[in-house]
């Protein structure tokens, strides 16, 4: 398949905090858009969109969000895949994506946190490069922390 790398319009920023994960994974669902505008969530500002979120797209389907942000002065990333596609085996062709997107743009470190009940997640980043990290944070907040480098 065929990938796209875009930004987020506004469109599919919405269309992409619609999406519903089921079961555990429902913690990763997004409140109403009304909500998030109130609460300024980043993905509803249109400079942080631009500057910050990117859609993987196959032709014009929206498959993929992912998004580069500072966190105490270190890269992080955070990302999500189209609920009717997890499971599927498509998380390393995704993270392969993402992880050349961020060579092209000279990023020498990335960042990501993830719920530690998510264990396909953190199979599939460490199948991408990605280390834990250990600190107290991520234990006390059920959180694993991990980090991926560049070797170029």
């Amino acid at each position: 398949m065929e990938y796209i790398i875009k930004h987020l319009t506004l469109d599919k920023a919405m269309e992409f905090t619609k999406w519903k994960y089921d079961g555990e994974y429902a913690i990763y669902n997004y409140p109403a858009w009304k909500y998030m505008l109130e609460k300024n969530y980043s993905i509803t500002n249109e400079r942080k969109r631009n500057e910050e979120y990117r859609g993987i797209f196959e032709k014009n389907d929206l498959i993929a969000v992912f998004r580069f942000f500072y966190l105490r002065d270190e890269i992080f990333v955070g990302l999500g895949l189209k609920p009717q596609l997890c499971g599927k085996g498509l998380g390393s062709e995704i993270m392969g994506i993402i992880l050349n997107y961020a060579i092209e743009n000279s990023l020498k470190t990335l960042n990501l946190k993830v719920r530690n009940f998510n264990k396909r997640a953190i199979k599939c980043y460490l199948e991408s490069g990605f280390k834990i990290k250990k600190d107290d944070f991520s234990r006390e907040y059920n959180f694993t922390y991990m980090v991926w480098k560049n070797k170029e």
